[in-house]
């Protein structure tokens, strides 16, 4: 019986290499992470968290005071409001705040303003190279842009009233901003460049935090209705259909939608009444943009606010959408590109779209040609087409890179088995074995060469210990003891 190569042969890969020496790329979809304010390293400082609350971890020290951090759309820099060069106990003035930049695993700050004035809320241009902020550097505040090396300022405001908070379209094209130019803190809009100022919004209260949606169609903020209540609303981006999503109970603040639309996250003080270690301080909560499904992710003492989501990265190759949240852990944008291709990959191996697959491979290792997986898995679709050839090269190149990956190996001995290169087939699956003794995968790959080479006693042997690991590790092995051997 020839090996039959099925999609599931390396269900393993990648957990199965040796701990001591993991992969150069290790996932397709790692979980998507939130940074946010928050008081717990002895000033405000900045964390990251997974979605569900867990794994929170400092991303910078408190020095004098870091809040507002956004992350660019590349995933490679946070922008943040900072105090360090300031008193941040001085309310409400004097102080010195700046926007910095910094790598998006905490490391290389850069100063981005330097004045006297009060430079703050920062935000991304689309292109991750320029950035929005405010400043009262005229005597009120007004809306600037500058690249993110420093140069490049220009004011796109120029009164009247203060002009704060700006937050730019998806595509670029338009600016969500505050202003009190009519007497009251309202919700404005305007073209880029500055032009076409138009108010959104008309109320008694004080509207705050405008931010765009990632399709552009729907504008989330909050409204203070008095100094312990405050509320979260929706609009279209034209200004209608005004409806709000949270109660009038207690505060609700910051609203930042995810990556895909389907969560916001904020900051409130709603479990106050019930939570007996709540000093007055914000946790941080996410909702559906219907109110719905309310989740609390931070349970602490301390004021938790300013909550912002790792992008999300799509590419479409054919009619397939490849996509990865940015984990937050290292400037990964190139990374994160490349896994997506690696996911529009995976999808076009299981629909059995090995061309595909292929030109989905090529685009990732073009970017990072350093990661022996890519490689294993480009290689499993050249076995696939039959193109073993090009799949032992791939697979040579992968080993190269990490001769500790396992599953490489075992692809390796696939492709030497059906090309009947039995010596190098069986120095591979010992490799497995001796890589991973306590994976049943080595034992099992060993059955199948043996089989094939028509020693079935040895065959025999070899399946046994497979399927007493019970480790269901390759089903062809599985299938060849159950139908050859199980008697």
């Amino acid at each position: 019986m020839k090996i039959r190569l099925l999609i599931g042969v390396i269900i393993l890969l990648l957990t199965i290499i040796g701990p001591d020496h993991p992969p150069t790329f290790a996932q397709t979809n790692p979980t998507q992470k939130l940074i946010f304010t928050t008081g717990q390293v002895g000033g405000f400082g900045m964390f990251v968290m997974n979605p569900d609350g867990t794994e929170q971890r400092p991303l910078t020290d408190a020095i004098g005071f870091d809040s507002g951090p956004v992350i660019s759309p590349d995933g490679q820099w946070v922008a943040f409001e900072t105090l360090r060069f300031g008193d941040p106990i001085a309310r409400p003035e004097p102080q010195n705040w700046e926007v910095y930049v910094m790598r998006s695993d905490g490391t290389s700050s850069l100063r981005l303003t330097n004045d006297p004035a009060w430079d703050s809320a920062p935000s991304w241009m689309p292109d991750s190279r320029t950035l929005l902020f405010m400043s009262n550097r005229t005597g009120q505040y007004e809306l600037y842009r500058v690249a993110i090396d420093g140069t490049g300022l220009q004011a796109l405001t120029n009164g009247p009233g203060n002009s704060k908070q700006p937050h730019v379209s998806p595509d670029s094209s338009q600016i969500v901003f505050l202003s009190d130019r009519d007497g009251n803190q309202e919700i404005y809009v305007m073209n880029a460049d500055g032009s076409n100022q138009r108010r959104l919004t008309n109320t008694p209260e004080k509207e705050e935090t405008p931010k765009w949606s990632p399709d552009g169609t729907q504008i989330a903020y909050s409204t203070t209705l008095d100094d312990t209540h405050a509320v979260i609303s929706l609009m279209n981006a034209d200004g209608s259909n005004i409806r709000r999503v949270t109660p009038d109970t207690f505060l609700y603040r910051n609203p930042a939608w995810s990556p895909d639309g389907q969560w916001l996250a904020y900051n409130s003080n709603q479990d106050a009444a019930a939570d007996v270690t709540y000093f007055n301080g914000m946790e941080i909560y996410i909702m559906r943009p219907d109110g719905s499904d309310v989740r609390r992710l931070t349970v602490n003492t301390f004021e938790d606010t300013d909550a912002s989501w790792f992008p999300l990265v799509e590419v479409v190759l054919g009619t397939t959408t490849g996509s990865y949240f940015y984990p937050g852990y290292s400037p990964v944008a190139p990374t994160g590109v490349a896994f997506a291709f690696a996911e529009v990959g995976a999808q076009a191996v299981v629909a059995g779209n090995y061309q595909e697959a292929i030109v989905a491979y090529t685009e990732a290792i073009n970017i990072q040609p350093d990661s022996d997986t890519l490689f294993v898995e480009r290689a499993r679709a050249y076995l696939n087409l039959g193109d073993y050839a090009t799949a032992l090269l791939d697979l040579d190149t992968a080993l190269t890179l990490n001769r500790y990956n396992s599953g490489a190996y075992i692809l390796r001995g696939f492709a030497y088995t059906y090309l009947e290169n039995y010596e190098s087939a069986l120095a591979d699956a010992n490799r497995v074995v001796e890589l991973a003794p306590n994976s049943s995968c080595g034992f099992g790959l060993l059955g199948m060469i043996y089989h094939e080479m028509g020693q079935f006693e040895i065959a025999r042997g070899n399946l046994q210990i497979y399927m007493g690991m019970g480790e269901d590790c390759l089903p062809e092995a599985t299938e060849l003891y159950n139908t050859q051997y199980n008697q």
